[in-house]
C-alpha cells in the first residue's frame, strides 16, 4: 500500500468530513497448505530478494502463547515508495514506513495482519486487513481475504474523494501483481526446502562434475561442482 503516498505532494487544508474509500477482493485460493503459507509469508522479513520495495523491517514485539497456541508479532516496515524519481526528489520522500500486526492461531489455523501507515498518518489513514483461513473444501489450500481502506483527514483541494478513489483505483491495480509475488514466493520455498509429506525417501547426496564448454578439453569450458 506504499503506492498510496504519491499523491500526497499535493497541498492541503483542514479536514472536511468525507466517508472512506473501502474495498474488499474476492477470496483469492492458495494451492499450499496453510501452515506452508505461514512460513512463506513470514519469510519475507525482514528483506527478501523477490521482495525488493521491503527495503527494511524490525520486529517491535512478538509474544507465542503457548496455551492457545496463538502467536503475535508487530514490526515496522519501511517500504519504497511506489513514484517516479523525480516525484520522490521533489517531495524529499524516498520511502514510506508502516506498522504491521500479525497475529497466527495455530489451534484454529487462521492468520490475521493488519498494516496501517505511520507516513502521513496525520493527513491520510490506510489500513489493509487480511484474513488467511483453510479453504473448507480443500483442508490442502488456504483462502484469504483483503480488505484496503483509506482516509483523507485533511481536504485535498477539495477533490478528496476522488483522491481517495484514485488511491483505491492504485491498490485494485497492484493486487494481481502482489498475486504474481506470491506464487513467486512460494515456488521459491519448495525449491529451498524439502518437501517433508513426501512419502518417497530423498536420494543420498552424490557430489558430479559438470564441464560447461563447446568441447571437451576446450580454453573455455568451466567446470561445476553439482551436489545432486
Amino acid at each position: 500500500i506504499s503506492h498510496y503516498v504519491e499523491i500526497l505532494s499535493v497541498s492541503s487544508s483542514p479536514v472536511c468530513p468525507i466517508m472512506p474509500s473501502t474495498h474488499t477482493f474476492a477470496p483469492h485460493t492458495i494451492e499450499c497448505p496453510f501452515e506452508t503459507y505461514v512460513d512463506v509469508y513470514l519469510a519475507r522479513f525482514p528483506t527478501h530478494k523477490l521482495f525488493p520495495f521491503i527495503l527494511e523491517s524490525n520486529v517491535d514485539e512478538e509474544v507465542h502463547d503457548k496455551d492457545t497456541n496463538v502467536r503475535r508479532i508487530k514490526r515496522t516496515v519501511k517500504l519504497d515508495v511506489d513514484a517516479p524519481g523525480w516525484l520522490k526528489k521533489l517531495s524529499g520522500l524516498h520511502f514510506s514506513v508502516f506498522h504491521e500486526e500479525t497475529v497466527i492461531d495455530y489451534a484454529s489455523r487462521t492468520m490475521h495482519i493488519v498494516t496501517i501507515n505511520e507516513t502521513f498518518s496525520n493527513k491520510l489513514q490506510m489500513r489493509d486487513e487480511t484474513r488467511y483461513t483453510v479453504d473448507p473444501s480443500n483442508s490442502d489450500c488456504t483462502v484469504f481475504v483483503q480488505t484496503g481502506t483509506v482516509e483523507f483527514l485533511v481536504t485535498m483541494l477539495g477533490f478528496q474523494g476522488k483522491l481517495e478513489d484514485y488511491a483505491l483505483g492504485l491498490y485494485k491495480s497492484r493486487f494481481e501483481e502482489s498475486r504474481k509475488l506470491d506464487a513467486l514466493m512460494l515456488q521459491w520455498y519448495k525449491d529451498t526446502h524439502h518437501d517433508e509429506s513426501s512419502s518417497s525417501p530423498l536420494p543420498s547426496a552424490e557430489t558430479v562434475s559438470i564441464q560447461v564448454g563447446l568441447e571437451p578439453g576446450s580454453p573455455n569450458a568451466v567446470m561445476v561442482e553439482a551436489v545432486l
